[in-house]
């Protein structure tokens, strides 16, 4: 009976450890930085596969490697990749029944454009127009194992969001008139968000994202964003961004999304015109996309590395983005 017991021990801790090796995300994210660098499709692929390997993949990663195998013309992995998407979150279209759960609120989170006319944009609508019913089968599947209590917490975080943002555009469409009031909500309408979330953080109860039926980059970030903005002191937002740090080797936020929280936090609270880990763009008045000037130009690839990112050299490369101007 002891010996069944040690063995049984045992065989729960080498899962244990398994489980850990299967979730290394910095690994993970370090795959997918030598897919971006790749110059050949079947090595972007090769490091996916990796990367999957490794860690649960994002639902965002699975549509860009179906991405891949599309312009590869592997139209079969293409389309079975993308399946594995919407297996793994993403939202095709609008939940039907969001309106029946509790403190849900629909938000347009990156459906599938049925007016894209890139052809990978086509492939999709096509996909969707002729497996409909799979499609629709498989979120419904996902979002069965989407209704606990982490969920309702994100869910309370998108009402929240929502009713801040309509609160604004009560302004924005001219339906209220109120020079003196709309700085303020625009400021602080987002205040009970912002320490709801910090509290979240400390009491390390903040939602899991594959636990959670809206929890995606586009609703994150939205999130992240407001929330930063809407804090009353420098020091409150400093150990928000100190804390959702530690959210990103959990795999709930990528390194880029955090980045773009804390850059934004830079803007807020340090120096409005410039960032620090260099993900904040704007258009030039040549119509050109640059990235805005840098709070330490000579340490930002340094920087970069300690959040998981590619230097900013390969980053602008990527992403046909120009450097900023006061980096050398």
């Amino acid at each position: 009976m002891r010996l069944k017991k040690s063995l049984s021990f045992l065989f729960l801790a080498i899962s244990g450890i398994l489980c850990a090796q299967t979730n290394n995300y910095q690994q993970y994210q370090q795959y997918l930085l030598a897919a971006q660098r790749s110059t050949s499709a079947d090595s972007v692929v090769d490091y996916y596969k990796k990367a999957f390997n490794v860690a649960e993949p994002f639902a965002e990663d699975l549509k860009n490697l179906s991405n891949t195998y599309f312009y590869e013309g592997n139209l079969k992995e293409a389309e079975k990749t993308f399946y594995k998407s919407v297996e793994q979150g993403y939202q095709l279209e609008k939940d039907n029944d969001f309106e029946s759960r509790e403190f849900s609120i629909d938000y347009n989170l990156g459906y599938i454009n049925l007016k894209d006319t890139t052809g990978y944009g086509l492939f999709l609508s096509q996909l969707y127009t002729t497996n409909k019913k799979k499609l629709i089968k498989l979120r419904k599947g996902y979002l069965k194992k989407k209704s606990g209590a982490q969920n309702e917490i994100y869910e309370s975080m998108l009402q929240n969001e929502y009713y801040f943002q309509s609160l604004r555009f009560l302004f924005y469409d001219g339906k209220v008139k109120d020079t003196v009031a709309f700085p303020y909500i625009a400021k602080y309408g987002a205040t009970p968000n912002s320490y709801y979330m910090l509290r979240l953080l400390k009491e390390k109860k903040f939602p899991d994202r594959r636990k959670c039926a809206r929890f995606n980059g586009h609703s994150i970030t939205m999130l992240l964003n407001h929330a930063i903005a809407g804090f009353l002191n420098k020091d409150d937002a400093n150990v928000f961004v100190t804390l959702l740090w530690e959210e990103v080797p959990k795999g709930n936020i990528t390194p880029y999304e955090y980045a773009s929280a804390y850059d934004h936090y830079i803007q807020c609270f340090i120096d409005e015109n410039k960032n620090l880990i260099g993900t904040t763009q704007y258009m030039d008045d040549n119509g050109r996309v640059m990235l805005m000037d840098l709070l330490d130009p000579a340490g930002v690839n340094a920087i970069r590395k300690k959040y998981w990112l590619d230097t900013i050299e390969n980053y602008c490369e990527n992403f046909n983005i120009k450097l900023p101007r006061n980096y050398e």
